[in-house]
């Protein structure tokens, strides 16, 4: 089964997996990942990894998913995955591209500068955050590096 990561910064939630899934929902879903999975625990990783795709956890059994990390730097235009549909989502996309699909996805979101950085990251309402590259001269051009989906933070949108 593919999953749509558009849907996923749509809704801040990694359907069909849930918040605190555990190794065994990842081979429920994906029944061809346990030599993977195999090897990374093997590896002694402190998560798992499916093409660009890492999964935290809140222990190192792989218990009690709370954390995904896409390695959008990574993803080619054309990517192919056994696991994912990346839709819009692929390498050396800008701060102003992420937006655009956004936009067109109806997706609301903000951008963020830190207190000690200026990277226009960009958070959905649902809390998805697009961090960019911190190695830029005009904003609208940071290179879009990774992706982050959490466990969702009460308030976390009305609070700036």
């Amino acid at each position: 089964m593919k999953i749509h990561l558009t849907d996923w910064f749509r809704t801040g939630l990694p359907s069909p997996l849930q918040w605190g899934a555990t190794r065994p929902d990842f081979l429920r879903l994906w029944p061809g990942s346990n030599a993977e999975l195999d090897g990374q625990a093997a590896a002694g990783y402190p998560y798992l990894t499916l093409d660009g795709v890492e999964f935290y956890f809140q222990t190192d059994t792989f218990s009690d998913l709370c954390e995904i990390c896409i390695k959008a730097w990574s993803l080619e235009e054309e990517e192919a995955s056994s696991y994912f549909n990346y839709g819009w989502l692929r390498r050396n996309l800008t701060n102003a591209q992420v937006q655009a699909a956004l936009q067109a996805q109806g997706v609301a979101y903000r951008v963020e500068l830190g207190p000690t950085f200026q990277t226009p990251n960009l958070r959905t309402e649902s809390g998805v955050i697009f961090a960019f590259d911190s190695d830029f001269e005009v904003a609208a051009d940071a290179e879009l590096m990774k992706v982050y989906l959490g466990l969702p933070v009460p308030g976390m949108w009305s609070e700036q």
